[in-house]
């Protein structure tokens, strides 16, 4: 009885698996960094502190009454509405120790007022800048701060917002859209420093600044 032959099995080289093990590993790499590069850009724009910004999801920001112990002002032109217990700035309100807040002399600010469906009488006008400086005469202590940032007509790209001197915020904002973020901050000095930056103009549309203790105390 004939046997059938022994069919020898082809075997592929160790090196040729070992390589083809490497480059899928490799393009499974890229595939997840690049998938997580594209998430990034989806989200909207980058907190400088990690936190994420989607100007296509914020609501706009309401007008707040007076708060205890703190200050509220409303950046615009000079005829545009006030928000109710808000202070007005304009861009010639320019700091001084007797007006104890306002833009630092020097510093080119310009201002509109874009009224219409979507806004309110706090985010409907801004100020705007490429450099700028704002500054509040404060009790040494701790605050929060919170601004809002966006405007009807117009996106505005890469703003960023210093307090103290410290980058908190790198922003863009889409047309018609705004946000409001907060920051803890400490004054030391007698004054509250904060500076907005733009590629074009960066905007602020209103400003509260809210004592959260330990004043007068810090050295």
């Amino acid at each position: 009885m004939r046997s059938e032959p022994h069919q020898r099995r082809r075997t592929e080289p160790v090196e040729n698996a070992d390589l083809r093990k490497k480059t899928a590993r490799i393009i499974f790499v890229v595939i997840v960094v690049l998938g997580s590069w594209l998430a990034g850009l989806s989200l909207g724009s980058t907190d400088y502190t990690g936190a994420k910004f989607d100007s296509e999801d914020v609501e706009n920001v309401a007008p707040q009454e007076q708060i205890p112990n703190g200050w509220l002002f409303d950046f615009g032109t000079a005829e545009s509405p006030v928000a109710k217990g808000y202070t007005r700035v304009t861009p010639m309100t320019r700091y001084s120790a007797e007006l104890g807040y306002g833009w630092m002399s020097g510093n080119t600010v310009t201002a509109e007022d874009h009224p219409g469906p979507g806004t309110n009488v706090l985010n409907e006008d801004f100020n705007g800048t490429q450099d700028a400086t704002f500054v509040v005469d404060l009790p040494n202590g701790h605050y929060t701060v919170y601004f809002t940032s966006g405007d009807k007509a117009a996106a505005h790209v890469k703003q960023k917002f210093y307090l103290e001197n410290v980058l908190h915020l790198i922003v863009t904002t889409q047309k018609g859209k705004f946000i409001s973020p907060n920051y803890r901050v400490r004054v030391t000095d007698g004054r509250l420093h904060l500076r907005v930056t733009g590629i074009t103009d960066a905007v602020i549309n209103s400003l509260e600044i809210q004592s959260v203790g330990d004043t007068h105390d810090i050295r």
